[in-house]
């Protein structure tokens, strides 16, 4: 069964993973759905790995996804072939200039401020995120060892969704103000993310509905940016692939890894089967085509 195609046509879409752990049945049902999506609406797919994280980043959680796209023949048609085409072309460390020239349109709009606000400074003051108190008047964004905060809007963001619906959501408390460039200096990922998007013309995004409040703040981040595209796009917020306790399967607590079933000798139809029982899918699977669209949107 193929999928209803939306009513804005797409063109592409991309793989987005990042290297900071091995990755898990849940990324392999997420790429599988990414894959079907593209096929059934004739759009291409980018591999856009996000290594801006660079104190998690590992070479062998590089590797890990190429050898996940490898092993599963899961297609893409743009992006790094393997682990020395993504340093020499492809690594975010590429589009610094990109991210600066984004965070310096933001700054001449007076939309950031400077933010000395911790994790434990949020927790104690009861805050998901934003600022306890008078960072923006106390500190300049020139001042070293800061997060630079964006000043998210009060106001609905609309989102287009794949079935065709235009959705209004408010604005997530747990994104207000979100940070777009860390004490260190480096551009944040909500940034990255809408910079590389628009700049490779992705204009669908498939994500986790758990990644749904990042859409929202992604939509109103690009609508402060001038020629962003990203606030168009097209956004698919699939079910996640849960463990046996109904836990959302995680790389930092240790779910089911691929490298290791792999490793272990698990063929790719094996894999698969064991995906498509956590899917409550009955059926043999030797091969990622024969998955359906409503199998894998039907998941509980």
């Amino acid at each position: 069964m193929k999928t209803s195609l939306p009513a804005e046509k797409v063109h592409k879409t991309r793989y987005a993973p990042t290297p900071s752990g091995y990755l898990h049945l849940g990324n392999l049902y997420s790429f599988i759905l990414t894959a079907i999506l593209a096929r059934d609406s004739g759009a291409s797919i980018l591999l856009r790995i996000d290594d801006m994280d660079r104190e998690r980043f590992r070479p062998e959680y590089l590797q890990n996804i190429f050898e996940t796209l490898h092993y599963f023949e899961l297609p893409y048609q743009e992006g790094p072939k393997h682990e020395a085409d993504f340093f020499q072309n492809w690594s975010q460390q590429h589009r610094m200039d990109r991210y600066t020239k984004a965070l310096d349109e933001l700054r001449q709009k007076e939309l950031l401020y400077a933010c000395a606000c911790t994790r434990t400074d949020l927790q104690k003051a009861s805050l998901q995120s934003g600022c306890t108190g008078n960072c923006s008047s106390s500190y300049s964004l020139d001042d070293p060892g800061l997060n630079w905060r964006y000043r998210t809007p009060e106001q609905s963001q609309f989102l287009q969704m794949f079935n065709g619906e235009t959705r209004a959501y408010s604005f997530p408390v747990s994104m207000k103000d979100f940070i777009v460039r860390k004490r260190d200096g480096t551009p944040a990922y909500q940034l990255c993310s809408v910079v590389d998007d628009a700049q490779f013309g992705v204009n669908l995004v498939v994500r986790g509905v758990d990644l749904l409040e990042s859409s929202i703040a992604q939509v109103a981040l690009s609508h402060s940016l001038d020629n962003n595209s990203y606030a168009t796009a097209v956004h698919f917020h699939h079910p996640l692939l849960t463990d046996q306790a109904g836990h959302k399967l995680s790389k930092s607590e240790g779910a089911e890894s691929l490298h290791t079933l792999i490793k272990n000798g698990s063929t790719p139809s094996q894999i698969l089967t064991l995906l498509a029982q956590r899917c409550s899918i009955n059926h043999p699977v030797s091969h990622w085509t024969d998955f359906t669209y409503s199998e894998l949107t039907s998941i509980v």
